[in-house]
């Protein structure tokens, strides 16, 4: 067995080195290695785990889905509902995406379908309104 300490060979059997008397084995401290000519000494990192932050349920997500939805099929029936589920469904959509929750499509697909509901509703208004205005009432 070899010395961790001086490097004398010594027998197997022997717990203690006959050169220089330093204990041999699994309780022998291991030499300090040098690090060569222009490298740095090894110095192991330790990361701290960092759990992620918890993210926010969907229910903003879904309720922006269905508003722009149900305001795209009520667009051709009901004059004045879809405007107004277009409007949630932009503030429901732009609330989940700004807070960075979960069902970041269904935000986006509730604020694309709501927002493609909101111009013929707003044309339909201003229509309204401008015959209203022409006949008088």
């Amino acid at each position: 067995m070899i010395c961790s300490k001086c490097g004398h060979n010594n027998v197997d059997e022997a717990i203690f080195c006959e050169e220089c008397g330093n204990k041999l084995g699994a309780g022998a401290p291991a030499p300090a290695q040098q690090p060569y000519a222009g490298q740095q000494p090894y110095v192991q990192n330790y990361q701290t785990y960092q759990p992620e932050p918890e993210q926010k349920g969907v229910g903003f997500a879904v309720t922006s889905m269905v508003c722009g939805i149900l305001s795209l099929v009520l667009a051709c029936c009901i004059p004045y509902v879809p405007f107004i589920l277009a409007l949630i469904g932009v503030i429901m959509g732009a609330v989940s995406l700004h807070g960075h929750r979960k069902g970041k499509g269904m935000a986006i697909a509730g604020l694309v379908t709501s927002i493609i509901s909101l111009i013929p509703a707003v044309l339909l208004v201003i229509t309204g309104a401008s015959l209203m205005a022409a006949a008088g009432l």
